[in-house]
């Protein structure tokens, strides 16, 4: 038998530290869109689309998702990273920080316009 450094599964904290970061990193984005909204007096899908067209392609597309679970199907598709299913725990850190990075200068970018 060999075993190899990081060939775990991820772990149970692991993937709830992620998901609720992830969590919310949405929320702040969905507040600042909702802020946005109230005082500009736009739509929601209004405000996220003019918000969209500042950030630019593909950046846009994580506004139009209101749920982490699509924000992380998205962000996925953007960064390039395969499924998260079967990464060890030392892949899985790493898929992390792509995908947390990017989201979280999602949400900053977002709420910096608001």
């Amino acid at each position: 038998m060999t075993l190899t450094e990081g060939s775990r599964i991820r772990s149970k904290p692991q993937n709830a530290r992620y998901w609720a970061t992830l969590g919310e990193y949405v929320e702040d984005i969905n507040n600042a869109i909702h802020y946005y909204s109230n005082e500009s007096g736009y739509t929601d899908l209004e405000a996220r689309h003019v918000l969209g067209e500042q950030l630019g392609w593909p950046k846009d597309h994580i506004l139009m998702a209101r749920k982490p679970e699509v924000v992380h199907e998205i962000a996925k598709m953007i960064c390039g990273v395969p499924t998260s299913t079967r990464l060890g725990t030392k892949e899985f850190s790493k898929f992390e920080d792509i995908i947390l990075d990017y989201v979280g200068e999602v949400a900053s970018e977002v709420r910096s316009r608001v």
